[in-house]
């Protein structure tokens, strides 16, 4: 039988999976056959121990300053861990928000 050491060690290696897949909590927990709610509180325990995941939140999202050309970036979203997507077209709200979960 497992300690409790050993349980939260192997839990907190399928989160590291899990942020190292790009899938969403969801999904991930869907493909490893565990329930949503628990996987999501292993994230939220993870978060508070560990800095190697970003804080959830929000996050500003700004056109550039310059429109000018069409190389010019229409949109820019920099995520809390630095990563950052740039939009070259006008984009909508619904596949912002897919690209956010």
């Amino acid at each position: 039988m497992k300690n409790k050491t050993e349980i939260r060690e192997e839990r907190f290696g399928i989160v590291r999976r899990w942020e190292a897949s790009g899938l969403s909590q969801r999904k991930f927990s869907a493909q490893e056959n565990i329930s949503y709610q628990n996987f999501n509180n292993w994230v939220k325990i993870f978060r508070k121990q560990n800095t190697e995941l970003p804080q959830l939140g929000f996050i500003k999202v700004t056109p550039p300053e310059n429109r000018i050309s069409q190389e010019t970036i229409f949109a820019e979203i920099t995520f809390a861990n630095g990563n950052c997507i740039r939009f070259f077209h006008p984009i909508e709200v619904a596949q912002l928000k897919k690209l956010a979960s």
